[in-house]
């Protein structure tokens, strides 16, 4: 029979309280900095999607007023503000002719887009 009282009880029982209450924290942890890279990857993708919609509503609205599509990024930017962070992500635009739109492919250039 456990006698409550005895010093030797009272400390395996803290010692498993104690071991428990670790076990719990560590698993929280756990799942906080998964939840957390989870989050980040998801934005990472909304973000890379919204650049390319960003680019192709550009390439459209160039073609609408001028008649043709922008040869290149780098008139998109000049004459239409497109921004972006060149240093985040590359935009691969393949322009064969002035009247077929352009083949667009934005990628992330920090973790998966």
């Amino acid at each position: 029979m456990k006698n409550r009282f005895n010093a030797n009880a009272r400390e395996s029982t803290v010692s498993r309280g104690a071991l428990i209450s670790v076990l719990i924290f560590a698993a929280f942890f756990a799942f906080f900095c998964y939840s957390v890279q989870d989050v980040s990857a998801t934005s990472t993708t909304e973000s890379t999607r919204r650049l390319e919609t960003a680019v192709r509503h550009a390439v459209v609205h160039c073609y609408a007023a001028e008649g043709q599509y922008p040869p290149d990024v780098a008139y998109l930017e000049k004459h239409y503000g497109l921004t972006y962070d060149k240093s985040r992500y590359y935009i691969d635009y393949q322009c064969f002719a002035s009247n077929v739109m352009p083949d667009i492919t934005v990628v992330s250039l920090r973790g998966k887009s």
